[in-house]
């Protein structure tokens, strides 16, 4: 199962691999997965790793199911934020999260992800409420005169026909 775009919808941020920590009131058990931002909605995708095959053994991601699948305007914000956490008997270590308000059925809920990069995923979602598109190095950009998402190589805009020089 993967996640299908509807008409007109572009992915304009996506990161493979990150945990989902809590923060939800559904969901309280840590899941690792992939986190997906739109041009039309905010979505969370839980994945494992199977192995396959006896001797020569195999790995594939495996989809399990949308666990957070909402429109951008229920999202409220996003913010990141540095911890710190216990490695060992006298070692710790920094790292930074990802917190999204969303506002859900239960109320305002505030997941907490591990991404690599906290501060352009805040970015991205911030200009995202807004109704800017976000440049995210998949071959999308915005186009300079109209604002809409266009192709990396795009010469033109299809959009507003003018050049991108």
């Amino acid at each position: 199962m993967s996640l299908v775009l509807g008409p007109g919808e572009t992915v304009l941020r996506e990161e493979q691999s990150i945990w989902y920590t809590g923060g939800h009131s559904r969901y309280g058990n840590p899941m690792w997965g992939r986190l997906i931002l739109t041009s039309k909605r905010f979505a969370f995708v839980q994945q494992r790793t199977v192995e396959e095959g006896r001797i020569r053994k195999t790995q594939r991601i495996e989809t399990i199911g949308i666990k957070i699948n909402l429109p951008r305007e229920k999202v409220l914000g996003a913010q990141s934020e540095a911890r710190v956490r216990k490695t060992g008997t006298f070692s710790k270590e920094n790292y930074s999260v990802l917190i999204v308000s969303l506002d859900t059925d239960q109320g305002v809920e505030n997941p907490v992800f591990q991404v690599t990069d906290p501060k352009g995923w805040e970015t991205a979602i911030q200009r995202a409420m807004g109704g800017e598109v976000v440049s995210t190095g998949t071959g999308v950009r915005a186009c300079k005169y109209c604002g809409k998402g266009i192709g990396d190589k795009d010469t033109f805009c299809p959009n507003c026909g003018k050049a991108q020089a």
